[in-house]
């Protein structure tokens, strides 16, 4: 972590700002949308971003207690992919390249799906008249959150503890276990604990099950804070659209996540999400869901990483102070 702040410190003094030369928040509590626009120049696209910050900071998240933070990852998604939000601020003046060729023409922020009480919220749907590509952006998050326990939420144990899903997750040693009435995610079998425990960010794998029962599941109706947010999603989620989803992970020398995109191909990517798949679909229809997502629909992506996506060649519609600030382009 202190890498990677002195990194993005020094950084900020070269787009002319010296504000955080202790600690690793951007401004005074308090502050605004509009401080972003000035301290990163974004005055060009400044509706466009004002419009973003209001999603990305009053929804279920909290968020808004989070951006405020050098190592925010809802910060990072928000500055670089607000270019292309097309919610109240007309349509994007750009497209952004995933993968081999595949044009996005526009997103939204903190798209919400049915799970099973608090929605799933996703950072970033990009979106082109095929496909719908849903993205979990983290920052420091796989390296500072990693546990070597992590309790389950009793509406979700039976999921947990089918043999399909257990299995995959004890190929990579992280077991399902109960203890009482409480079930776990952990890196040791119980009674075994090792002095030295290994830690892996066992949340993460929880949240992305989470959001995949939210494809499944289909999308969820917003409070009367967010009217008509999001514009077309709930109209054009159908049959006629491919939906997939993935990681879009911040990787540097500074911030080396490779573990956690490692542990992410092995458990979701190939044949192994197809059954994970499978197994959520089970799931949902023994506890009498409705609103389900074929899942022949749904396709898992390998993770992605920010340095590999905004390159000086590629989606170079980045804010100048926005790529030097976070060494992207």
């Amino acid at each position: 972590m202190d890498a990677l702040n002195k990194f993005l410190r020094g950084n900020l003094k070269t787009i002319g700002c010296d504000r955080t030369s202790s600690g690793n928040l951007f401004f005074p509590i308090g502050s605004y949308a509009n401080d972003y626009v000035d301290l990163f120049c974004l005055h060009d696209r400044k509706d466009r971003f004002i419009e973003a910050f209001k999603i990305v900071t009053h929804g279920v998240g909290s968020e808004v207690l989070k951006v405020n933070s050098l190592i925010s990852s809802s910060l990072l998604s928000l500055l670089t992919f607000y270019p292309l939000f097309e919610y109240n601020s007309g349509e994007p003046d750009c497209q952004m390249e995933v993968g081999e060729n595949e044009q996005f023409k526009s997103c939204l922020f903190e798209v919400r799906n049915q799970v099973i009480t608090l929605p799933s919220c996703v950072d970033i749907l990009l979106k082109n008249e095929k496909k719908w590509l849903f993205l979990e952006s983290k920052l420091y998050e796989p390296l500072r959150d990693a546990v070597s326990r992590l309790e389950i939420r009793r509406g979700y144990h039976d999921l947990y503890e089918n043999s399909t899903l257990s299995g995959i997750l004890r190929s990579q040693e992280i077991f399902v276990t109960k203890s009482s009435d409480k079930l776990y995610l952990q890196t040791f079998i119980n009674g075994r604990k090792p002095q030295a425990q290994t830690k892996k960010y066992l949340y993460g794998i929880k949240q992305v099950i989470s959001h995949l029962i939210g494809l499944v599941k289909g999308p969820k109706e917003y409070n009367k804070s967010q009217p008509g947010y999001p514009k077309d999603y709930y109209t054009g989620w159908n049959g006629n659209i491919e939906l997939s989803f993935g990681l879009i992970l911040y990787h540097s020398s500074q911030n080396d996540v490779s573990d956690y995109m490692k542990l992410y191909r092995s458990i979701f990517c190939g044949d192994n999400g197809r059954d994970i798949l499978k197994a959520i679909e089970q799931w949902a229809n023994k506890k009498g869901f409705s609103n389900l997502t074929p899942i022949n629909s749904i396709e898992i992506i390998p993770p992605i990483t920010y340095q590999e996506t905004f390159t000086s060649t590629k989606n170079n519609f980045l804010d100048e102070k926005v790529a030097k600030f976070y060494g992207l382009g």
